[in-house]
């Protein structure tokens, strides 16, 4: 997305005058400019600071950094940036397919847009790292797991005690009756603490881990073995030649490729089509399933928490696989949704 504004400062503020003839002499003109120059980049920075995720002031024709917003910055804690190459300090993904241009920062794959605009006679540009659309950001996260826990805290208890009296029940039925109740109450019981059970897993994620090298194709391979299905007609997997090696933790790493394939699994297509599972790239695997597509009023929100049409479950399957995901520096990004074509999720790595 590129538009085009004009934008003037020139960083003139009362207090620089000239001396006038017979008066005593005025401020150094070099330091007039250097006072004037970095009056303007604050100007330039206050403009920035708007903008509630990374945002970078470049010029146009070499994209030098002028100056960054306090987003941009965390992420290069100590070290003074302006005056680098864009390019020089992030990593890039050029525009793929059904994927923009994309940027990797703090451990996330971001969106680039630019927005060019004229700074005295110099061309300029504001680039833009945004979310790409659809996805939680990290503070809805915290979020969705402060509010797992606090329905935790609030329904264990009671619900352990009912499950005590259930138990009592079934020890000593005084009928055929009642013994038919007591199956039933339990079953309920045993469903409700399922849903508790999948919401604790989200409260529950460990984001310490002690990271190692993973070979992503070696990590696949196993994943499929212990989907416990036939997976020369339920899935496949295409890889490129280049085994990938990634740093991070292989059990997460397996949990997050479970969740997404078993989500493929449980939308089958009904015409024998198999759940595809491609590594096209070094830093892309895409997971193709070939079954009706995502209704529209979830598609937009399938990652938040309780998002489903399935009866039984909380709707904490994706947003799981998110959370697991930003550990080890990987980004989600659902990329079709099609009858056709299918419906792809890529999984973009960490690059090296």
């Amino acid at each position: 997305m590129n538009t085009t504004y004009e934008l003037l400062l020139t960083g003139k503020e009362a207090g620089f005058h000239s001396a006038a003839p017979g008066d005593i002499p005025g401020p150094d003109p070099d330091l007039q400019k250097m006072k004037a120059a970095h009056l303007s980049r604050k100007q330039l920075r206050f403009l920035l600071e708007f903008y509630p995720f990374p945002a970078f002031i470049t010029e146009a024709r070499d994209q030098t950094i002028l100056t960054v917003n306090a987003n941009a910055a965390r992420g290069f804690p100590g070290n003074h940036i302006a005056g680098k190459k864009l390019h020089g300090i992030l990593c890039y993904r050029q525009k793929d397919g059904n994927l923009p241009e994309m940027a990797y920062f703090e451990k996330s794959w971001l969106v680039m847009e630019y927005h060019d605009f004229q700074w005295g006679e110099t061309a300029c540009q504001i680039v833009l790292l945004k979310p790409f659309p659809g996805l939680p950001g990290p503070a809805e996260a915290q979020s969705a797991r402060d509010m797992a826990a606090l329905v935790l805290h609030r329904l264990r208890s009671p619900l352990t005690g009912m499950q005590g009296y259930i138990d009592l029940l079934a020890v000593s039925p005084e009928s055929d009756v009642i013994r038919k109740r007591v199956a039933k109450l339990a079953s309920g019981m045993d469903q409700l603490n399922a849903m508790l059970d999948e919401l604790e897993s989200l409260h529950t994620q460990e984001w310490d881990y002690k990271p190692t090298n993973i070979r992503v194709a070696s990590v696949i391979l196993d994943v499929i073995k212990e989907m416990n299905v036939d997976a020369d007609n339920r899935i496949q997997f295409r890889k490129e030649k280049e085994n990938r090696v990634i740093r991070g933790n292989r059990e997460k790493l397996e949990k997050l490729l479970k969740i997404l394939v078993q989500n493929a699994l449980e939308h089958p297509s009904g015409k024998n089509f198999p759940v595809v599972i491609t590594a096209e790239s070094p830093l892309r695997i895409n997971i193709t399933n070939f079954g009706d597509p995502v209704p529209e009023y979830i598609r937009t929100r399938m990652f938040y928490p309780f998002v489903t049409d399935k009866a039984q479950h909380m709707g904490l399957g994706l947003t799981l696989a998110m959370q697991i995901a930003r550990q080890l520096g990987i980004t989600i990004i659902p990329v079709r949704n099609s009858a056709e074509e299918g419906i792809t999720f890529s999984l973009l790595l960490p690059p090296n």
